[in-house]
């Protein structure tokens, strides 16, 4: 039975108990599909005919909120915090919550709702490996996961700063070469965008072994960056070993 028939029973049969607590194979019961789709009334609809559906979850541990936030349905966020103000704090089976599930999705509008509704949410790092909400966008390796990547800098830069339980910054998860198939360049061309050229500097006598397959890059970063004018306060504090990895 897909949604459309599932929801046209629902609205037949409100008050049959066995109804509203059918769940699919990924044990979504109707209002997470309802959560899933953006259905803001019929999330409401639901939620007033059995109270218990809405903080229930899935196979993944997801709530109605995750699931949510996962497909960029803000208003839905919204109103399902109204009706349940704990679904916004809870993690799933993986550890993550709602704004790094939107943050992995590239759901920005999503992602910056969350964070004003609950401000502990972005500096939360998932159980298992200790990622921050930017690890995690780094590792989605999307485009839509690079454009968050702005904005959760813009939101708490310091995030890009933050280890894993590992000690790896995000930056290391896209130069370790055990992991090439999940990240891009282009994630790499984003962070390099937010260091300084101290940074910058400090990443290519640190991780020589790591960035080998990055030359390119770190060296076009570099001639960018010492075109502005605010980094020749850096240049004259250089060594003679910082300066031969520019010229080289």
């Amino acid at each position: 039975m897909n949604e459309k028939d599932i929801l046209k029973r629902l609205r037949i049969d409100a008050n049959n108990q066995i109804s509203l607590d059918m769940t699919d194979k990924h044990e979504n019961n109707a209002l997470h599909r309802a959560a899933e789709k953006g259905f803001t009334k019929r999330v409401v609809e639901l939620d007033l005919a059995n109270k218990d559906l809405i903080a229930q979850t899935d196979k993944m541990g997801r709530n109605a909120i995750h699931l949510a936030a996962m497909n960029g349905h803000t208003e839905t966020i919204i109103t399902l915090n109204e009706l349940n103000n704990d679904l916004i704090t809870e993690t799933d089976s993986f550890g993550f919550n709602a704004l790094q599930i939107a943050a992995m999705s590239g759901h920005i509008v999503a992602m910056d709702k969350l964070d004003e509704l609950d401000k502990s949410l972005i500096t939360q790092k998932t159980g298992t490996d200790g990622f921050n909400a930017i690890h995690l966008a780094v590792l989605a390796g999307s485009a839509e996961a690079i454009v968050a990547l702005f904005q959760l800098y813009f939101l708490k830069p310091e995030l890009l700063k933050t280890p894993d339980k590992r000690g790896r910054l995000p930056i290391d998860l896209i130069l370790d070469e055990y992991l090439p198939q999940l990240v891009s360049s282009t994630s790499l061309e984003t962070i390099l965008h937010f260091y300084t050229l101290q940074d910058v500097l400090e990443v290519m006598i640190n991780k020589t072994h790591y960035q080998r397959r990055y030359s390119k890059l770190f060296t076009d970063v570099i001639k960018v960056k010492c075109q502005d004018p605010r980094v020749l306060q850096t240049l004259k504090t250089l060594n003679k070993q910082e300066m031969k990895i520019i010229l080289r």
